[in-house]
C-alpha cells in the first residue's frame, strides 16, 4: 500500500473511532434501539 493508502486507512479508523465517541446513538445496542425515540432525535443521555 502506498503513503496515500496508509494515511487514508488510518483516517478512516480515526473517524470511525471519533463517530463513536462522539455519536454514541449511532451505535446502539439492540434494547436501546427498541426504547421510544425523543422527537428532537438527540441523545437523551449526554
Amino acid at each position: 500500500m502506498d503513503r496515500a493508502g496508509v494515511v487514508r486507512a488510518a483516517d478512516f479508523r480515526l473517524q470511525s473511532f471519533l463517530v463513536h465517541i462522539l455519536y454514541p446513538e449511532l451505535h446502539q445496542t439492540d434494547a436501546e434501539r427498541h426504547q421510544p425515540v425523543n422527537p428532537a432525535g438527540t441523545s437523551t443521555t449526554s
